[in-house]
């Protein structure tokens, strides 16, 4: 099998530095290998039996020492992309760049990359290029294999399971970080990988222009950027074991008492929105797309309605699962449309072509223009897969991830995302193309307040996508519940010290309604699966309590945890990063701690 892997060295997160002009300082920075593309490297290598794997990465001639590096794992060949015309590419001109680049090369089996990029953490370039390279894809996989002698078989990670899938090359998939772990390289294949030597192309090489690549090619523009300082928390500290065990049962029965209900408004008349005139049917709309009616989703809408009076509010449900659509009306949408489909299709690039489909479609009510002015998409496991496609096929630029958003009075949607594990915020727009698009964080918003008062039909939809992936089966996660949704975490990092020490903290979890979470380093040491790690490279959480057992607090899982409510952190070392960022604090032993908290919180 011949494979291709784009990889993306990625300047060391704790080295970051922000000028005067608020622009990242790049020179002098240490390059390091993205984690995922290790991931991607290694699954390439086992998968090529007797083809070749070939690394291709975009950047500068710096980069191209890195590459040097990766050729003694057994990597056959590699290919820099480098111009100085290509400085400034945002997502959609990078993957632009490597679609030709690939074309160039030519005939690729499978095309592999990390599921994200550390530095801008979009995960935006894979779907990009398969988009442009008209193949299908997967993203966020754990596990890469063969399934007979033409099919790939690959296990997707969601927030609420995880799904196999089958599809058949050319194709392209992304993959988790740590899936598989690179393995090492000998002396005599170092020594081997200093005689190979990089192809370098460059724009020329590629038949492309000026106009084509970097920032004139490039839909998006950064306006501002922001160097973050972690928001001191410095709450009290117990040195007590029993003492604080108590405080912090009361803290989690406190959590179960307060259990969410949503907020309605009381009923009142709203004539004017429940029948829409010609008029203000042929405004610009903002569109919401929707995967369920969760909370999530419903804020999204609520949020987007709220950006602009001016435009019409739209959603579109993927799919037609019998949940009640009506719900987006009183969310605040003026328009929803359903896909008639009676689960949401596993191949996400099927899905943007059917969006894209109809937004083209809705142009014909502007006479040729536009109607679509932004699209909002939940940044979702599926979410992030989606909107990168679909704003592929719809040529624009889109920021992924967004923490803020606001409209300004021409249109002009600015978005605000982290970067760098949240230490620096950029503030981007989309001024040339429409649509705009942005990704949101799931749980930015405050929970939408339904009114009862407005109504509406859903219509629905042909779906016109084409699914070139199946699903072959889905493992639930079983739990108190799913990270991102959860009211508690209860999260476990390198402290713990064991496997069986995270399989007792998991009863604790279940015993107590909390979801149980790890940081990187537990899940490095194998304590933890993958899909429990919370941070910079893992999932984002915003509980109302999150409680963290023998974590140091390093800033890639500080990025994953620092919109909690309450933070209560449980260390022996008083000088633990983690106690700044705390509400309130144990210096004691977890285990103590959390024996001691178990009887209290089942006398309470």
């Amino acid at each position: 099998m011949k494979i291709a892997v784009c990889v993306k060295p990625v300047p060391d997160a704790a080295e970051i530095r922000v000028n005067d002009q608020n622009m990242l300082v790049r020179d002098g920075l240490p390059l390091i290998m993205n984690p995922s593309d290790e991931s991607a490297i290694e699954a390439a290598l086992r998968l090529k039996g007797d083809g070749e794997v070939c690394l291709v990465t975009m950047g500068n001639l710096t980069a191209g020492n890195v590459l040097k590096g990766l050729l003694a794992h057994g990597v056959g060949r590699a290919v820099l992309v480098s111009d100085p015309a290509m400085a400034g590419s945002d997502t959609f001109a990078t993957a632009k760049t490597l679609y030709k680049a690939l074309i160039y090369l030519g005939g690729f089996d499978l095309i592999l990359c990390g599921r994200r990029a550390i530095d801008s953490e979009t995960g935006q370039v894979p779907p990009e290029l398969a988009v442009f390279l008209g193949i299908p894809f997967v993203t966020n996989v754990t596990c890469l294999e063969l399934n007979g002698k033409r099919c790939l078989k690959c296990d997707r990670l969601l927030e609420t399971g995880e799904e196999t899938l089958i599809l058949t090359p050319p194709a392209l998939v992304s993959l988790c970080e740590y899936s598989y772990p690179l393995r090492p390289a000998s002396l005599f294949s170092m020594k081997n990988a200093q005689a190979k030597k990089i192809m370098i192309l460059d724009m020329k090489a590629l038949g492309q222009s000026a106009e084509e690549c970097g920032l004139a090619g490039s839909p998006t523009r950064v306006r501002q950027m922001n160097l973050n300082e972690a928001q001191l928390r410095s709450g009290d500290c117990e040195a007590d074991a029993r003492a604080g065990a108590r405080k912090l049962a009361e803290m989690v029965m406190a959590v179960a008492a307060s259990e969410y209900s949503p907020k309605k408004l009381p009923p009142r008349k709203n004539t004017a929105d429940s029948v829409l005139s010609q008029e203000r049917i042929r405004r610009k709309k903002i569109l919401i797309i929707a995967e369920d009616t969760s909370q999530d989703t419903l804020s999204l809408c609520a949020a987007g309605s709220a950006l602009s009076y001016d435009m019409e509010s739209c959603v579109i449900l993927l799919a037609n699962t019998g949940t009640d659509a009506e719900l987006f009306f009183m969310a605040g949408a003026d328009k929803v449309w359903v896909f008639d489909v009676p689960e949401l299709p596993p191949d996400d690039s099927a899905i943007a072509r059917a969006i894209a489909d109809f937004v083209r479609k809705l142009s014909t009510e502007m006479y040729g223009q536009s109607s679509v002015e932004a699209i909002l998409v939940s940044a979702t496991t599926r979410g992030r897969a989606i909107a990168p496609a679909l704003a592929a096929e719809m040529g624009t630029g889109l920021t992924a991830d967004c923490c803020s958003l606001s409209m300004a009075d021409n249109g002009l949607l600015v978005q605000t995302r982290p970067a760098y594990a949240s230490r620096l915020s950029a503030e981007i727009v989309c001024e040339r193309d429409r649509p705009q698009m942005a990704s949101v964080r799931p749980g930015i918003f405050q929970a939408a307040l339904l009114d009862e008062s407005r109504h509406g039909k859903p219509e629905y939809l042909p779906f016109t996508g084409i699914c070139r992936i199946k699903r072959d089966s889905f493992r639930l996660f079983t739990g108190a519940g799913h990270l991102r949704n959860a009211d508690i975490v209860l999260a476990a990092g390198k402290g713990i010290g064991s496997r069986e020490a995270f399989t007792w903290l998991g009863e604790i979890a279940s015993e107590t309604g909390s979801a149980l979470a790890a940081s990187r380093s537990a899940v490095d040491m194998g304590y933890a699966p993958y899909s429990c790690q919370v941070g910079q490279t893992g999932v984002v959480v915003r509980p109302k309590l999150y409680i963290a057992c023998g974590i140091s607090g390093s800033v890639q899982h500080l990025a994953g945890m620092s919109g909690a409510e309450k933070v209560v952190a449980i260390n022996t070392d008083p000088r633990a990063p983690i106690f700044d960022y705390a509400d309130f604090g144990i210096i004691a032993d977890w285990q103590d701690v959390m024996e001691i908290f178990l009887n209290e919180y089942q006398s309470l």
